[in-house]
């Protein structure tokens, strides 16, 4: 939730309660998937999730936006009939990964793929029913 102000400066919008449209830039989210047989517990059910593949504060362009970056995010959206649009609020649940690029769910476990380090790995996450 972290945006760049008019004069240049880093900006946190859960401090200033400034609405950031989504993802910080160059974040890349990734492997975009939802809980569509709806197996996952009630925080998580029905809901959406997504990877980021940019390694945070590691990586040379997301360092001035944010310490975070290469994790799992929950996507909570919201349907809003005045504005006739989704709002989503994000909320990062695993991190660690090392240039994760796909991830599938099944049942309530899902899947990711990294093609970082040496041979990449996949990494199985259960989430509770």
């Amino acid at each position: 939730n972290e945006y760049r102000g008019h004069s240049g400066k880093i900006f946190d919008g859960d401090q200033t309660g400034v609405t950031v449209s989504t993802f910080t830039p160059h974040s890349s989210p990734l492997a975009l998937f939802f809980d569509k047989k709806n197996a996952l517990s009630k925080d998580f059910k029905g809901d959406g999730f997504t990877i980021r593949y940019s390694l945070g504060a590691r990586g040379a362009m997301m360092k001035p936006f944010t310490e975070q970056g290469a994790d799992l995010l929950h996507l909570d959206l919201s349907y809003d009939k005045m504005t006739d649009n989704y709002f989503v609020k994000t909320t990062r649940i695993v991190d660690g990964f090392n240039a994760a690029t796909d991830a599938v769910l099944i049942g309530n476990t899902a899947y990711v793929i990294e093609y970082g380090a040496t041979g990449g790995n996949i990494w199985k996450i259960v989430f509770p029913k």
